[in-house]
């Protein structure tokens, strides 16, 4: 027996020096490391001190897309809108959705459900 508890603690110091080793190895690539901390943060740093006054001055306001089918008689009451406002389908029916959620909210104030 002992041989069997010499090869034993043999054994379990190999497999320490191999997960000293193994530990080691990963820290020495671990993003916790010190080369490696607050890396966004720098990225970002840079990505603003290459921009021009004008471009860190820009603050645009994001914008959503939206996407859905229409009957064709509701394209054709889009495209007269958006030419008597002589602007893009797009801006006609943003200025279509922005009226009916004015007299919707209207509505509401005043204690309808329509």
């Amino acid at each position: 027996m002992a041989k069997e508890t010499g090869h034993v603690s043999a054994e379990r110091s190999e497999v320490d020096e191999g997960s000293k080793f193994t530990g080691q190895f990963a820290n020495l690539f671990s993003r916790n490391s010190g080369a490696h901390e607050h890396v966004a943060q720098r990225q970002s740093a840079e990505r603003k001190a290459g921009a021009t006054q004008k471009q860190r001055a820009r603050k645009a306001k994001r914008t959503v897309r939206l996407h859905f089918r229409t009957t064709p008689e509701i394209s054709a009451q889009l495209d007269k809108l958006a030419a008597a406002y002589d602007c893009s389908r797009t801006l006609a029916l943003d200025k279509v959705i922005e009226r009916a959620f004015a007299q919707l909210e209207a509505a509401n104030a005043d204690g309808g459900h329509s």
